[in-house]
């Protein structure tokens, strides 16, 4: 992967609440999604319901790069650092804190997919 997940950052306070990311290789994080997922007492990440998930808009990112997606509201943005390197800022828009005992964030790489018909 060339994304990583680097923390969660004030779980429960719906203000600054956020995933961070950082890239080890140029790519595309318009291919990555990350999903809220239920965790066993003992750290794994159990399968079946996914709670939330976020596929993220497609922008460029280079190595180096932090994703920060908030789970709040607002705007898609991006800073540039005194490093050289680029701070990405995404909003999931909820109106909740989403990180909360025994969830965990799961980022998963899908580079190819493919849609069905909507259901009617």
């Amino acid at each position: 992967m060339t994304v990583e997940i680097t923390s969660v950052t004030s779980a429960g306070d719906l203000n600054r609440e956020r995933v961070v990311m950082k890239a080890s290789a140029k790519g595309n994080i318009g291919t990555y999604a990350l999903f809220q997922a239920i965790s066993s007492d003992d750290g794994l990440v159990l399968s079946g319901n996914i709670p939330y998930a976020y596929w993220f808009a497609d922008k460029d990112i280079n190595r180096g790069d932090f994703i920060v997606l908030y789970t709040k509201q607002g705007t898609q943005s991006e800073k540039k650092n005194k490093d050289g390197t680029t701070s990405h800022f995404f909003y999931w828009g909820l109106s909740s804190p989403l990180w909360t005992s025994g969830t965990t964030p799961v980022l998963l790489s899908a580079p190819d997919w493919q849609f069905g018909t909507p259901i009617k």
